[in-house]
């Protein structure tokens, strides 16, 4: 037996099964075959299948080789052949006597290499001379020739793809570790398995938390987090956190769930300190203005009602047009007033909610009915569609201001001939409550902004539907302190749903 080494060769680890594939989808005629460091096989390409009788999945039929020993006939070839290539990575080349399909025994040209996890790899080529009655030895050697071929262009191959992965791994640290915002990965029973630079600083962590529970760290971090994990679905989550005097917006984004339905989470942190001190700041503003304007602008509407009543004496027809003009404004601006501190005590937590069990299919109905001939006025198919025997726990009378605000807007905003529907159905534990209109649509770089202050989208404006830009905002704020989540769905020419979740009442 002729046994020959040359240089160091590098091949891929077990671990990365894009080179695996890689390998053994190689269009070659030489039977390639790979075994871990204790020489059991685990994959084969289409060729071992054929020659060995080991499907290329790695399934053994019975009496199929599991390791690289028992391909071999005479042990002593195989012992003989690994003393040769002993640690390094080879490869090794010889000739064997094989063991093939249905007992065969065959000779053939062996080149055996070193992995980089410690596992081996096989690569043979049958002499001819088992299946042909001529056989000459430049046709072997051709044969050989073309093997040395094969194993280089493995060997080229597998090192190009181990630098591109080492050179991606090093830009995805990299690119991680510099980022503006804390990042954190947490398994799925809430230890902390990675930790950027940032969130160690944000949390004021001294040392790595790579391996620590979350719970240790940041408790309520954790919780939200288990209560994201409970609600079973794939959409990220956000909400603001104090944290040691600081406020930190927290973006929790689920991954794949383990067997036991447990979620592992990445985490983004971002301090928010400032920004909300100021909105703060810009809140008790409005809400101060607002209230000094209350006063004067009842006293005008006051005023206004008796003069239009003809308590001051009889109008001519041009005043009390331009009357009803001021009097019609001063309502809208009363309005818009009273929006401004309505938001204000919700978002400060000052309203109080009288909870009690909501029959949504009820309250739907009164909202269809109510809104009925204003759709049919319109030219409007106004539809219902609500599930039966659905309980929320709320507050009747905010939810319905919810639902009047989603209503309203959709009437508002579709054209006559087209349709809006308004909907209600059970989603495993929670109840989702949507509107949905056939209207112009919203882009998707403005769907986040229709939910802020004054806020009104382009092609709004100028719809003649009015409006001062707080409903949305409202009805966000009333959701949220329901413990609830607004969402938007729209696509530009296709119209919108607007819809809120809250979690089921209890039987």
């Amino acid at each position: 037996m002729t046994i020959t080494s040359t240089i160091k060769i590098t091949t891929m680890p077990r671990s990365q099964p894009n080179l695996r594939d890689m390998l053994l989808d190689l269009p070659v005629v030489e039977a390639i075959v790979l075994a871990d460091r204790e020489g059991r096989v685990y994959a084969a390409n289409d060729k071992a299948e054929v020659i060995y009788g080991i499907a290329s999945d790695t399934s053994r039929p019975p009496g199929a080789p599991a390791r690289v020993e028992d391909f071999f006939v005479q042990s002593a070839e195989y012992r003989a052949i690994r003393q040769a290539l002993g640690d390094g990575p080879g490869p090794v080349f010889a000739d064997a006597l094989h063991r093939g399909a249905g007992d065969l025994s065959f000779g053939c040209h062996v080149a055996l290499l070193g992995t980089a996890d410690g596992g081996l790899c096989m690569v043979c080529l049958p002499e001819e001379s088992e299946w042909e009655l001529l056989f000459n030895a430049s046709e072997n050697r051709r044969k050989l020739d073309r093997l040395e071929q094969t194993v280089a262009r493995i060997q080229k191959e597998l090192s190009e793809r181990t630098v591109e992965l080492a050179l991606e791994q090093r830009r995805l640290r990299a690119l991680v570790e510099g980022m503006g915002e804390g990042m954190l990965a947490v398994t799925a029973a809430g230890v902390i398995s990675e930790a950027n630079p940032e969130a160690c600083r944000l949390l004021a962590l001294s040392g790595s938390p790579v391996g620590r529970p979350l719970a240790e760290c940041w408790p309520q971090l954790e919780a939200e987090r288990l209560e994201l994990a409970g609600i079973r679905k794939t959409d990220s989550r956000e909400v603001q956190l104090p944290w040691r005097g600081r406020i930190l917006r927290v973006n929790l984004a689920p991954l794949e769930r383990d067997s036991a339905g447990r979620c592992a989470t990445v985490i983004l942190l971002q301090d928010i300190t400032e920004a909300a001190q100021a909105d703060r700041m810009k809140a008790e503003l409005v809400s101060i203005v607002s209230h000094e304007l209350r006063s004067p602008l009842t006293s005008i509407k006051g005023y206004l009602d008796l003069i239009l009543s003809g308590e001051s004496g009889a109008l001519p027809a041009r005043q009390k047009e331009f009357l009803d003009i001021i009097y019609s404004n001063t309502l809208r601006l009363a309005a818009l007033v009273e929006d401004i501190l309505d938001l204000s005590r919700i978002e400060a937590g000052k309203v109080e909610l009288d909870m009690s069990r909501v029959d949504v299919r009820y309250l739907c109905n009164f909202i269809h009915l109510s809104y009925q001939q204003q759709a049919q006025s319109k030219g409007l198919d106004f539809q219902l569609d609500v599930e039966p025997d659905l309980y929320i726990s709320g507050d009747l009378g905010r939810i319905q201001q919810v639902l009047v605000n989603l209503v309203s807007n959709a009437l508002k905003y579709t054209s006559p001939g087209d349709g809006v529907k308004l909907w209600a159905r059970r989603a495993g534990g929670e109840v989702e409550v949507g509107v949905t209109d056939t209207g112009p649509g919203i882009e998707a770089a403005e769907q986040e902004k229709v939910f802020e202050k004054f806020y009104r989208g382009r092609g709004r404006k100028g719809s003649g539907a009015g409006g001062s830009g707080l409903g949305l905002a409202i009805a966000r704020s009333i959701v949220e302190a329901h413990g609830g989540h607004m969402h938007l769905r729209s696509q530009p020419g296709e119209g919108s749903t607007f819809s809120f979740v809250m979690p089921a009442a209890p039987e």
